[in-house]
Order: C-alpha cells, then structure tokens, then sequence
C-alpha cells in the first residue's frame, strides 16, 4: 500500500518539530504517480480524487495557521471531503482497456447488470454501454436506446438477475465466444452466446469490447 506524506510543519503549532500527515491510497494511484505508472481512465480519475484531497488538506492547514479554522472543525472538513471524493470514485464507470482479458469485459458487464441500479439508478446499463463495441454501438445506440433495449424483451432477463456462470468457447488473437448461463429474478435459466472483438482502431483500438450478445435460450423453469 502505497502513502502520500505531507510535511505540514509550516501549520504545526505543537513543539517538537512538524508533524507528517499520511494520506493512504493504493499503488499506482498516487497524488504523483511514478513516470512507468499504468494510467488507465480509472486510475486517472482516481489520481485527480487524491490530488484534491491533499490540496484540501494543505488548505485547511494553512488555514488553522491563520487561527481561520480551528482543528476540531478542520478534521470534520476533511472528512466530508474525503467521504465526497470516496462516493465520486465508487460512482464512477471502468473504461476499456487493453489490460483487460476478453472474460474480463463479460463479467464486469454481467455483474454491473446483476445490480443494475447500483451506485445509483441504472449504473449498471452505463457500464454495459461503456464496453459494447463500437460497432455494436451503431446498432444498438444511442445509451437512451441501448437502455430502453436491455429494459425490454428478451434482455430484460439481465436485470438485476440473481447469479451467472461464463464459460469460454473460443479465444483467437480478435475474436472471442463465451457460453454464459443466466438465472433471472423469477429462477428461469437461461443461455447467451456473448461475443467479445478487440477493437482495431481509435479511442480504445487494442482493447476487448463485446460486439454481440445472442437471444437467450430457455434452460431450465427454476423453482
């Protein structure tokens, strides 16, 4: 676990010398990451989330130096700031990227579907639409239409389903198929054919993105 240390001796008023403020955040998600650090979308906006919170904190510092704020309120101030930024981060949607295996893109798609409606309502339709592949996305969108069409039949089945199983079929070097079995909210079973491309060119050329997902097959009535 990597820290963040910021020397506030400038606003320590205590005798024996300043007094480090250690602000704890994962590798690679530093205030000022090294230069070999792995930037992807999330951990970028992870980074600027830190860089806030320790500019917050030397604010506030120099605040209580000024005798502006006094250190009970400075601590509740930082603490609203970091519950802020922390719900921010939890809101916030994985982007593609090629780090990410082409099993990888169906399960944080079939489970931001599992519990569609967290962080908030229909979080997880945008994340199933941050990772459907260009292609698709001229078919299927705009995120309005894309929504409409997951909220309806045969995909609606998706929705805030209770568990699902992934199974690979084929992987080559730009094409993969996986067999996914679905059990819905009411206990039906059902199978999907969940097709994952790498995209060839722009924003996100090199990473997985699924291109098509089947109609589903009745498997089983459930309980």
């Amino acid at each position: 676990m990597a820290r963040i240390v910021a020397l506030a001796g400038m606003t320590n008023k205590r005798p024996g010398g300043p007094v480090p403020i250690v602000l704890p955040c994962c590798a690679c998600l530093c205030v000022f990451p090294p230069a070999d650090c792995d930037e992807t979308p999330a951990r970028q906006g992870h980074i600027r989330s830190n860089r806030v919170i320790l500019l917050a904190i030397l604010h506030s510092l120099s605040l209580e130096r000024e005798g502006l704020m006094d250190p009970f309120r400075n601590i509740l101030c930082l603490l609203s700031i970091i519950l802020v930024t922390g719900f921010a981060q939890a809101s916030e949607l994985r982007s593609p990227d090629t780090e990410l295996e082409p099993i990888d893109v169906v399960v944080i798609q079939l489970e931001a579907l599992r519990t569609n409606d967290r962080p908030y309502s229909d979080a997880g339709i945008a994340q199933t639409w941050a990772f459907a592949h260009p292609d698709n996305k001229r078919i299927t969108g705009p995120l309005e239409r894309f929504s409409l069409m997951l909220k309806s039949d045969p995909f609606r089945i998706l929705i805030d389903h209770r568990e699902h199983a992934i199974e690979p079929v084929s992987v080559t070097e730009t094409e993969a198929l996986f067999a996914v079995r679905v059990i819905a909210i009411d206990g039906r079973e059902y199978g999907y054919r969940w097709n994952v491309s790498k995209v060839s060119s722009g924003e996100f050329a090199g990473a997985w993105m699924t291109s098509a997902v089947s109609n589903p097959v009745l498997l089983g009535e459930g309980i």
